[in-house]
């Protein structure tokens, strides 16, 4: 039986108990995972809401924070780099994250352009924010006011957590 549990969890931790190797619950991710890596063109990742432990997921051709992404749709997502921005191709659909510009955040264009360029900026206490171009700025993608929708926002940007699959 697959676990659908994103994480292992310990049932003491200790007080400063991250593991970058930490292992993930599921078999589909595989167990030598590293969490909190380094986003980079051509390695691919899970990417977490830090604060909730839920993975940008496409199901049905739409995205959706998952805490079980294994069972519910596509969570893993290639990082390439076009211009100097990145972008991120989900694996199943080879569709690249951006926004439709009304601020949502979607899956939808085939091509890496200006919509789907993303800036990784890393956060003091770890993680990322991900900041998408909208005409002369940068928006920080967080979560929506639905607790699952993604959206790109002047303020109140989401910290991501990459895991390296």
């Amino acid at each position: 039986m697959v676990s659908k549990t994103l994480f292992s969890v310990d049932p003491e931790p200790e007080e400063d108990d991250y593991d970058r190797q930490a292992a993930i619950g599921s078999s589909f991710w595989g167990a030598n995972a590293l969490r909190d890596a380094v986003p980079w063109p051509g390695s691919t990742y899970i990417i977490l809401d830090r604060a909730q432990g839920r993975a940008i997921t496409m199901i049905d051709g739409r995205l959706s924070l998952e805490s079980d992404a294994c069972a519910t749709g596509s969570a893993t997502w290639v990082c390439i780099e076009n211009k100097g921005w990145f972008g991120f191709r989900n694996t199943a659909s080879g569709k690249y994250m951006g926004h439709d510009g009304r601020k949502n955040i979607y899956a939808v264009k085939d091509r890496h352009q200006a919509w789907e360029f993303f800036v990784a900026r890393p956060c003091p206490d770890g993680g990322y924010l991900l900041l998408t171009t909208h005409y002369d700025m940068l928006l920080k993608m967080r979560v929506g006011d639905d607790g699952r929708s993604l959206v790109a926002r002047e303020e109140g940007g989401t910290v991501w957590e990459f895991i390296k699959v």
